[in-house]
């Protein structure tokens, strides 16, 4: 899990263990921090339809092949 910081106090403001884009203001010095991932790790979108996929039957619940 990482640790987001405010960039101008240092306050912490959030624990994630992902993001792509993120603005967070901080409560004690009402600066905006942006934070932003590298592309590099799997994305919402792709995690939603690997999961998907997983729980598609493939076969029915008769025995028989999907069509």
């Amino acid at each position: 899990m990482e640790e987001l910081r405010c960039t101008n106090c240092g306050r912490k403001l959030a624990e994630t263990t992902g993001y792509v884009r993120l603005n967070i203001k901080c409560s004690r010095c009402k600066t905006v921090n942006a934070f932003s991932m590298a592309e590099s790790a799997p994305s919402a979108q792709s995690h939603n339809q690997a999961c998907r996929r997983a729980s598609s039957p493939e076969v029915s619940r008769h025995g028989g092949q999907r069509p």
